[in-house]
């Protein structure tokens, strides 16, 4: 614990020094500005004017070009002030911002390299003919006093100039306004059977500087028990389990390295797990995305940086429309294969599955996806289809035992667990002993949010079966990849716009004809 608190100090030490170091860098902005800079060489140009006396022995040497070299001068400088103003405001090293200075003082100073070079005869002898004639003007001096004022006058509007954005956008910085307030988490369950159960939104625990970790923010997930913070020990951003009471430092899965301040800058980078036998190794998926509400990303509507959808969207951003929603599944016979030769072949040849269409928002979905049933002949739920974050599910009962619960019991279940807000809870409540009866019979192969696999339905996804097994904390089974099924779903009811027939069939009373 002494530790993490000693790289807290310093960090914040770190991000406090950046900032002063920036702070002078504007005065050296400022000097370079007025030593010889093209800012201030322009302003000087107009500011001295023009001298008619040139045009004597320099007869192309006219009023206007003399005032539009003076302008594109000035110009140029203040390209090069703004370059290295942004650039300083985005530095997050003090090595870089020393760096960024270099090649900028090198750009600007390589048109008058060039020139000294031209003037050298290295070109040819004409050019150095034109360089050493440009050379030899000479402008007259005039109320120099006056010109000398302005100057310093210049230099005082160009560093408050400078300051007053800088103070502006420092503030914004320290504040992490620029943060991401939350940010959407995918796992993937290869090295952690589990992980894939905890996806979702992570929101930022607080902007204040008591509750930022080494000195950046850090985003806890909806039921409090995964952290990602950056752990300067590893120079690297960090999941870690709360509930253990493991510091960032305690992680099971790391960014690659960085000293970044915000966990955008690396999202898209290789991510690695920790192993007992083989360390940190990179994983296979694991994606981090900033979920802050825009009105050019939600189909919604923002309510407190929340996409909140109507009834007829679901999913993060509202993407997913009702009407392009599977209302029916049914079984493509065409993959059925050897699927009888299974334990549970008919509770996956069931004739539908209904997806369950409930206007309370607490229930109608989870994890961002519908659920669907199969009611028996009885007229009780005997299977049902959920999505876990990063897997479709199936779970249904045993051909030695009998389901005793009915559709609107199933519903009423839903409601008390609000799926919508509290899906690993739901999730935890069906593999107990709230649903007795019911097993785990399925996995589908990964929805990879952003890839084509983000389907808001399991049509066409590919089926294991599902082993199980006591360690598994949350469900008791993990998929079997080595027992893939051949058979896959279709819609068995049509759309003539949502979900068409094949085939050129007419889509007629909700039959594929």
């Amino acid at each position: 614990m002494e530790r993490e608190e000693h790289h807290v100090r310093s960090f914040t030490l770190i991000a406090f020094f950046l900032i002063a170091f920036k702070f002078l860098a504007i005065g050296f902005i400022v000097n370079f500005s007025a030593d010889g800079g093209d800012l201030f060489s322009g302003f000087g140009h107009l500011l001295s004017g023009y001298d008619p006396d040139v045009a004597i022995t320099h007869p192309h040497a006219t009023k206007w070009k003399w005032y539009a070299s003076g302008v594109l001068q000035f110009f140029v400088g203040i390209v090069m002030v703004v370059d290295l103003l942004v650039l300083l405001l985005q530095s997050e090293r003090n090595i870089g911002l020393a760096l960024n200075f270099a090649a900028l003082t090198f750009v600007q100073d390589i048109d008058d390299v060039a020139f000294s070079l031209a003037s050298m005869g290295l070109i040819n002898r004409e050019v150095q003919k034109q360089c050493n004639c440009v050379g030899e003007i000479t402008v007259k001096t005039r109320d120099k006093n006056r010109q000398n004022w302005m100057k310093r006058v210049f230099i005082v509007v160009l560093g408050v100039s400078l300051y007053i954005p800088f103070f502006i956008v420092a503030g914004w910085q320290w504040s992490g306004r620029f943060m991401c307030k939350s940010v959407f988490v995918q796992f993937g369950d290869t090295y952690g059977t589990d992980w894939g159960y905890y996806s979702g939104v992570f929101d930022n625990i607080g902007l204040s500087f008591e509750d930022r970790t080494e000195g950046r923010p850090a985003y806890v997930d909806s039921t409090g028990t995964i952290r990602l913070a950056y752990c300067g020990a590893q120079r690297a951003w960090t999941f870690s389990n709360i509930t253990r009471g493991d510091g960032q430092c305690q992680y099971f899965a790391k960014s690659s390295e960085t000293e970044g301040y915000d966990v955008m800058a690396v999202a898209g980078n290789t991510w690695f797990a920790k192993t007992p036998d083989l360390g940190d190794v990179p994983m296979d998926w694991l994606m981090v995305s900033c979920n802050d509400c825009s009105e050019d990303m939600c189909a919604g509507s923002c309510v407190d940086n929340r996409c909140v959808c109507n009834n007829e969207r679901l999913g993060t951003n509202c993407e997913f429309e009702e009407e392009k929603i599977c209302a029916t599944l049914g079984l493509d016979r065409r993959s059925k294969g050897a699927l009888a030769s299974l334990p549970f072949a008919s509770l996956f040849v069931r004739e539908t599955y209904i997806r369950l269409e409930i206007n309370d928002p607490r229930t109608r979905e989870m994890y961002n996806r519908p659920f669907y049933i199969h009611v028996n002949d009885d007229g009780f739920v005997d299977v049902f289809i959920i999505f876990t974050g990063y897997r479709w599910m199936m779970y249904g009962v045993p051909q030695t035992d009998t389901s005793e619960i009915t559709a609107e019991a199933f519903i009423t279940y839903l409601k008390e667990n609000d799926p919508v807000h509290r899906p690993l809870r739901t999730l935890e409540n069906i593999s107990g002993p709230a649903l007795p009866f019911f097993f785990p019979l399925l996995f589908s192969a990964p929805v990879k949010y952003g890839t084509q696999s983000h389907d808001e339905d399991p049509i066409n996804t590919v089926w294991y079966l599902a082993q199980l097994n006591s360690s598994e904390p949350l469900v008791g089974a993990v998929p079997d990849l080595t027992m893939e099924i051949s058979a896959t779903f279709l819609c068995a009811r049509c759309g003539n716009t949502s979900q068409p027939c094949f085939n050129g069939g007419l889509c007629q009373a909700d039959r594929k004809l």
